[in-house]
């Protein structure tokens, strides 16, 4: 009986210290609060909105150059959080009041429930790729029934995200687009969709796509990309000022030339 009890200590010391060790990794995962500030992060790897640079490991992409101006022309003290942390946390943290906010979301139902989004910075074209030699007619979504289809992970807008739960029964995520764009040369899709800088930027990356793939010219769907704001984040008092800074930097050209950084 005394060897049974203190092996049932044992293992309640040990469940404990993992709670506490898990408990310590939630809080250093969420706790983004820089005082007086308006903490930002984004996800990394959306190229040109909101990515890592590889050699220079700064934050660079659109949302993160918008926010640097708003500092550095406004005096709105936005505050880039320098952690890489996957999307689902980040939204996280903006439920808990842990982060101001995402910098690059699209726009839903459920999001503008929850949070507060800013007016919108940037469009985002979502463009559909084929194999060169099988380009099709495209008007309207509708268009895509029937053909076996391919798609990244994460979003791509509430719009199309609910047309293809109801009507694309051939339309699986897959883990990058240089894989769909290989599968597109293989045969084994009629079309991949993304966004249109996303495929651009893998042409570059991968010369022979220049030669085997072709992007349709129709939009299937255009995105606009917001910051989103938790409702209790740090970010609050200064929402009003930063949505009439974005209004004055479309009107004057600077975001066209933030953007432009990025063709």
């Amino acid at each position: 009986m005394l060897t049974v009890n203190h092996t049932e200590q044992q293992r309640h010391k040990l469940m404990n210290h993992r709670q506490i060790c898990f408990s310590f990794l939630l809080v250093t995962l969420l706790s983004f609060q820089v005082n007086g500030t308006c903490t930002l992060n984004g996800s990394d790897g959306w190229y040109p909105v909101y990515f890592k640079d590889a050699k220079s490991q700064q934050w660079q992409g659109i949302m993160p150059d918008v926010a640097r101006l708003l500092r550095s022309e406004k005096d709105i003290p936005i505050e880039i959080i320098d952690r890489v942390v996957p999307w689902k946390r980040l939204f996280i943290a903006l439920d808990e009041g842990q982060l101001g906010a995402v910098g690059g979301a699209y726009q839903t139902q459920e999001r503008m429930a929850k949070y507060t989004l800013s007016v919108p910075v940037v469009s985002d074209d979502i463009h559909i790729f084929v194999a060169k030699g099988n380009e099709f007619e495209f008007q309207q979504l509708q268009d895509l029934k029937g053909r076996r289809g391919i798609r990244p992970r994460g979003s791509l807008g509430e719009k199309l995200e609910l047309f293809a739960k109801a009507e694309l029964k051939k339309f699986k995520k897959k883990r990058n687009v240089n894989v769909m764009f290989r599968m597109l040369e293989a045969g084994r899709a009629d079309y991949a969709i993304t966004s249109l800088k996303t495929g651009e930027e893998e042409i570059k990356n991968t010369p022979r796509f220049s030669q085997t793939i072709s992007m349709l010219p129709m939009p299937a769907i255009r995105n606009g990309i917001h910051y989103v704001f938790s409702k209790s984040g740090d970010c609050q008092p200064y929402i009003q000022a930063i949505n009439q800074a974005l209004n004055e930097f479309k009107s004057d050209g600077t975001i066209a030339r933030v953007v432009s950084r990025y063709l």
